[in-house]
């Protein structure tokens, strides 16, 4: 099961990195930027509540996709 959410900002060291073996983690650039409408896991990432909306922190690694602008997001 999958959740969408909408990216309210982006952390300084969010998609830069190598791995081990000195490969660049995200080659192709950044997944996701401010405002886009993302897909990640149910489960995923830190949940808080600020004044009753909910909050997620999430890993540069735990968006699954993007949702493309203008799209019409149905329930399933």
């Amino acid at each position: 099961a999958s959740v969408i959410g909408t990216v309210m900002a982006l952390g300084a060291d969010c998609y830069q990195g190598t791995y081990p073996s000195g490969a660049q983690r995200f080659p192709s650039g950044p997944w996701c930027k401010k405002g886009d409408t993302v897909i990640f896991g149910r489960y995923a990432g830190h949940r808080f509540r600020v004044s009753g909306v909910e909050f997620r922190l999430l890993a540069d690694d735990a968006i699954v996709g993007t949702v493309p602008t203008g799209a019409k997001v149905e329930g399933i």
